[in-house]
C-alpha cells in the first residue's frame, strides 16, 4: 500500500475487522513518508474472503478510510 498524500502517515492501522483477509508484512509502527509504501499480504490463499479494499487510519484521521486495492491483488 502507497502513502499516495503529501504528509507523513504515523501510527498507520488496518482495520482488523473488516479486513481480516489482509496481513501487514511488517511488524513495525513506523511512519510512511509520501510515495513509500509498506508490504502487504493477502490472506485469501488462507482460506479468508477476497478483497477489493482495506481500511486503515492513521494519527490525525480518526475515521478510517477505504483504500481500493489494484488489480492483480485478488
Amino acid at each position: 500500500m502507497v502513502n499516495i498524500g503529501t504528509e507523513v502517515a504515523h501510527d498507520l492501522e488496518i482495520d482488523a475487522e473488516r479486513d481480516a483477509g489482509v496481513l501487514r508484512v511488517d511488524d513495525g509502527n513506523f511512519p510512511v513518508r509520501p510515495g513509500a509504501s509498506i508490504p502487504l499480504r493477502n490472506a485469501a490463499t488462507y482460506g479468508q474472503p477476497i478483497l477489493r479494499e482495506i481500511w486503515v487510519r492513521w494519527a490525525g484521521q480518526p475515521d478510517w478510510v477505504g483504500v481500493p486495492l489494484p488489480p492483480g491483488w485478488w
